[in-house]
């Protein structure tokens, strides 16, 4: 591939992983910055929710995305990286503090309201169940504003994007996490590659890059500095 040649880049306001903001970092940031460089290829950026990028990368309007889980369903579209880059994905809900809501096992999410971003997905029993009312935002962030306010009676997303999430909107008194805590023994996330991208012919090649980058120590490095676990 020549340096000239431009490889667009799925961003969603995700801390720590991707951080969305003046100045562009978090984990996932780097980890694709890492793989254009070896690669050869100049990256741009695309901010947009998950929800917008994800309809782009069925299209073929963006050719790489970070932070996924598999589904079957996005298979169709999607060409998933591996090695995962990461092995587990802990999901955690949050309640408003005073709020008398308390989640202290799967079974007390029954009748609630949950809030958690558009088209995202965490965990099969969750995902699938129609016992709570979701109620779907744009991004974490919002979910969160949307829980001080009372919009919902409780939030869902991965246990470090919530601390993140909660310490940059200065929620410290209002929101907390739950006892509950979904760990399953492993949880694969992966980098994903459209199937109508250039990129889609070059799998083998950005997996040995994946491969490299974690046997180099590179991505234990970059972990190390947003102080998120791959492991």
């Amino acid at each position: 591939m020549h340096a000239r040649e431009t490889v667009r880049v799925a961003l969603s306001h995700y801390p720590p992983w991707m951080i969305d903001g003046k100045d562009k970092s978090g984990f996932d940031y780097e980890l694709m910055s890492a793989l254009a460089k070896h690669m050869g290829f100049r990256v741009e950026f695309v901010s947009g929710s998950f929800s917008e990028n994800m309809s782009q990368l069925e299209s073929g309007k963006i050719d790489l995305i970070s932070s996924l889980l598999f589904r079957k369903e996005r298979n169709e579209f999607i060409r998933y990286v591996s090695p995962p880059y990461k092995v587990n994905s802990i999901k955690r809900f949050y309640v408003r503090k005073g709020s008398g809501v308390k989640i202290d096992k799967y079974s007390d999410l029954s009748g609630l309201k949950v809030g958690q971003s558009r088209d995202a997905k965490y965990f099969p029993a969750f995902d699938l169940d129609d016992r709570m009312v979701k109620v779907l935002y744009r991004s974490s962030k919002e979910s969160f504003v949307g829980l001080a306010r009372g919009e919902v009676d409780a939030v869902i997303c991965s246990d470090s994007v919530g601390g993140y999430s909660i310490h940059e909107l200065s929620l410290e008194g209002k929101v907390e996490g739950s006892s509950f805590k979904f760990k399953p023994k492993i949880m694969p996330v992966y980098a994903g590659v459209s199937r109508k991208s250039m990129l889609a012919g070059k799998i083998d090649e950005i997996e040995a890059v994946m491969r490299y980058l974690q046997e180099s120590g590179a991505l234990d490095k970059m972990a190390e500095k947003y102080s998120v676990n791959l492991h």
